[in-house]
């Protein structure tokens, strides 16, 4: 096998103007048959996309440099070498030309290296394998087909779907399966539809909770919670039995830090920071509206964070996003309309949408799952953080052992932080307390009818 390429890669990509070959490669390729240059170039093409996709070079500096990976070979450079980086930037940046040199060098791998399309070769890493609950519902349905589109983990890592629903809707849920059956999405290894937790769950390396019961007319929150409390148990021991041992588990289904508790305490021996629900949703909307009232871009508007429960008493915290980085209340300086406008309108929001289209968001929130995983496994820009609930530590003031929503932000090695030291105003303080103490209620009031300590 060639020799490693990695070593001094970033000097190569993201530092020069140019592509050099070190010397003490040259004898290695000089000495051997095109079958072994051919293999030793589409190694050089495998480590440039994965050099890339961990996002230590940038896009910024990788789109700087495209116009040198897209050039022909200077004097001197090794094609071999320039070959297999120039081509690893055409999977990335779709803006290739195969001409001189380089056309003859992948008419060798071609002739040298058998396989049936260059997917192939670039989805050799292990598939992710992703179980997801109310698999046949609106959520899901808006969800699958970006994930098996890639969306999530990358144009290049294969996934496995395994779909899980109850009984009535296995029907419907085979209909999905064979929908993205009819889609031959390349990434898509397997897809596997079962009512049985145990086969939904296993092996998953990420597990997407969107199935839960609904309210209905007429039902008491301690019905709701009871009914809820005992699908998460079992999917909670499920998970714990027979996921992978680092399992992420995103909890979607309402209401979704109550029930992603109840889940992360009967899961016994996956770590509690692997356990998040999601309030991405809650965010995007804020971003929107604020960059709507600012007349500016919504990328315009960073730093949103969802204090609480993921309900009518969260917490839009204008007070510490940024619009250009400005602080939102130096930029929109009405702070009545903050205030008693965009707050309750955000809290609100599910709500209306309900009202308006007849059911609730499924797009906007198999959207925001999408985002909030994307957030979780890729590095946080510099400056900025995401918003999902997580285990609580005390950070803030908050209660500790509850989920709730806070600031996050993910380092380079997919490791995620509570971002310290934001200033909590007054008025943000009245606002968390006061979501805060209603998780407090339903965690008692959950504790009591699944008759265990949350």
């Amino acid at each position: 096998m060639a020799p490693g390429f990695e070593n001094g890669f970033s000097e190569a990509v993201t530092e020069t103007a140019s592509v050099v070959l070190p010397s003490s490669w040259l004898p290695f390729y000089s000495s051997t048959t095109d079958r072994e240059r051919s293999a030793y170039m589409l190694n050089n093409m495998m480590s440039f996309r994965k050099y890339v996709s961990s996002r230590r070079c940038s896009a910024e500096r990788l789109m700087d440099n495209r116009k040198i990976l897209v050039g022909t070979p200077a004097a001197g450079h090794n094609s071999a070498f320039f070959f297999s980086v120039k081509f690893g930037a055409f999977l990335l940046c779709r803006n290739f030309r195969l001409h001189g040199d380089c056309k003859e060098q992948w008419n060798m791998v071609k002739r040298n290296i058998e396989f049936c399309s260059i997917t192939e070769v670039f989805m050799s890493e292990k598939p992710i394998r992703i179980a997801v609950t109310g698999a046949a519902g609106q959520i899901a349905y808006s969800l699958l087909f970006r994930i098996a589109a890639g969306d999530i983990f990358g144009e290049n890592r294969p996934v496995i779907l395994n779909l899980l629903e109850i009984e009535p809707a296995l029907t419907r849920c085979n209909g999905v399966v064979m929908e993205l059956e009819d889609c031959a999405f390349p990434l898509l290894k397997e897809v596997t539809a079962t009512t049985d937790p145990k086969v939904a769950f296993q092996d998953a390396d990420w597990c997407l909770l969107l199935g839960s019961a609904p309210r209905k007319a007429g039902m008491e929150r301690r019905d709701l919670l009871d009914i809820n409390g005992k699908i998460f148990v079992d999917q909670g021991k499920a998970i714990a039995a027979h996921a992978s041992k680092n399992v992420k588990v995103l909890v979607v289904g309402n209401p979704c830090n109550i029930n992603a508790l109840i889940a992360l305490r009967h899961a016994e021996g996956v770590p509690v920071g692997n356990f998040f629900a999601m309030t991405g949703l809650d965010e995007s909307r804020s971003k929107y509206q604020l960059a709507q009232k600012a007349g500016v871009h919504v990328s315009a508007v960073k730093n949103m964070t969802i204090w609480g429960n993921h309900s009518s008493t969260q917490f839009p915290d204008f007070t510490n996003a940024t619009i250009r980085g400005i602080p939102v209340p130096e930029v929109i300086r009405d702070k009545t309309w903050l205030e008693e406008t965009f707050v309750p309108a955000i809290q609100k929001r599910g709500a209306a949408i309900i009202e308006t289209r007849g059911v609730s968001s499924a797009a906007s929130a198999a959207n925001a799952i999408v985002e909030t995983v994307r957030k979780l496994i890729n590095p946080t820009p510099t400056g900025d953080w995401f918003s999902v609930s997580v285990l609580s530590n005390g950070e803030y003031g908050t209660e500790p052992g509850l989920i709730t929503g806070f600031p996050l932000r993910t380092d380079a090695n997919g490791n995620h932080e509570i971002v310290p030291n934001l200033e909590i105003n007054d008025y943000a303080r009245a606002q968390i307390d006061a979501s805060i103490e209603e998780l407090k209620e339903e965690r008692k009031l959950a504790s009591e009818v699944l008759s265990c300590r949350l």
